[in-house]
């Protein structure tokens, strides 16, 4: 029973490019704000460098104050993301070394599941 509640959160480090594998599925994207939350949308640019569309929560605008982000969403079909939560990450973070980060959880799903 355990395993399973905690199966129902994990949420795995995606960048731009993994995206299209987790349509419909909860995702961890950190990025640079391409664009700070306006209208209910946002762009972030993830650590490949790719940009991804952000349908933020009501109230986003206020809270998005750091230059990166970390959004923990549901991917849309059109690879776009939908907030559920995001925290501030500062303004200095490398994605460069996030991204390696990204491609090793992905190989090596049993360490950061």
């Amino acid at each position: 029973f355990y395993f399973y509640l905690m199966g129902e959160y994990i949420t795995p480090r995606v960048n731009k490019e993994l995206i299209p594998n987790f349509v419909g599925r909860n995702v961890r994207l950190i990025g640079k704000v391409n664009q700070a939350p306006n209208g209910g949308k946002a762009i972030l640019q993830a650590s490949d460098n790719g940009l991804v569309t952000v349908n933020t929560q009501p109230g986003s605008e206020g809270t998005w104050t750091d230059q990166y982000m970390e959004v923990i969403g549901k991917v849309n079909p059109d690879h776009s993301m939908s907030e559920l939560f995001s925290t501030n990450f500062g303004n200095n973070f490398d994605l460069d070394n996030h991204n390696a980060v990204v491609i090793l959880a992905q190989n090596h799903y049993e360490i950061f599941s």
